[in-house]
């Protein structure tokens, strides 16, 4: 993807807007000679992406070059298709993206679901083989930002964050190797007290939420819980499910 398909971030039109960093005739300096009708409009669609400045106290190139880009995508719009190269870093910074593929008989199985502060690409980006294994699609209207591997590769140099970065790499590899081992149990109950034995508890906001990070339906989560709990084996309470008993 190139700058020039990149919408203007929304937080920044805002931000320019509301807080006076337009500043019309300082804009229009930089076309002596055209006659621009709309100069405010005219940078949000066009000016931004030739890196102009819309005042003094505001830098575009600076800005852009934090993230190398920033895209709004729409709901059900795809980010990444599957077997594409993942060639960035990319961050959720508003809204939801779900990473999925489908059987042969055209049944979709979700991966994994991000939000907001989430990410994904990194375990990819320095991989011998770089291509994502499903296609990433914005769930909601979504906000996502890229950071290339050379410029991320740049800022861990800079700042001294290799270890930091590593410890991410390294927390998605054991959180890859607990769902691997989870799924090997062929019953809910088993997959259950699995993370339970782990974790020792378990917090969720929905039953939806946990089914789905169990990899089964709601409903028969929520007998399997009801059964456990009769038998004094867990409890759950305030959305915790407690392992109180080992079976």
């Amino acid at each position: 993807m190139m700058i020039n398909d990149v919408d203007f971030p929304e937080d920044v039109k805002t931000k320019i807007c509301k807080n006076g960093l337009f500043d019309e005739d300082f804009y229009l300096s930089n076309f002596p000679e055209k006659n621009i009708e709309n100069p405010l409009n005219h940078y949000l669609t066009v000016g931004w992406k030739d890196g102009l400045n819309p005042s003094c106290l505001f830098d575009t190139s600076g800005y852009i070059n934090n993230y190398d880009y920033k895209k709004s995508f729409n709901k059900n719009e795809i980010i990444f298709n599957e077997n594409e190269i993942c060639d960035t870093i990319s961050i959720v910074i508003d809204g939801e993206v779900k990473i999925s593929s489908f059987t042969y008989n055209g049944n979709e199985i979700i991966f994994n679901r991000l939000k907001s502060n989430n990410m994904f690409g990194q375990s990819l980006l320095f991989s011998s083989l770089p291509y994502y294994k499903g296609k990433v699609i914005a769930s909601k209207k979504s906000i996502i930002a890229f950071i290339k591997k050379d410029k991320l590769i740049k800022l861990l140099n800079t700042n001294n964050l290799y270890e930091s970065f590593l410890n991410i790499i390294s927390d998605d590899i054991l959180s890859s190797k607990e769902e691997i081992r989870m799924l090997s149990f062929s019953n809910i109950t088993d997959r259950l007290l699995y993370l339970l034995h782990i974790h020792k508890e378990i917090k969720y906001k929905s039953i939806t939420e946990l089914s789905f990070r169990l990899k089964v339906s709601r409903e028969a989560l929520s007998k399997c819980i009801s059964k456990l709990v009769l038998r004094q084996i867990i409890t759950n309470e305030g959305k915790c499910i407690k392992l109180i008993k080992n079976l």
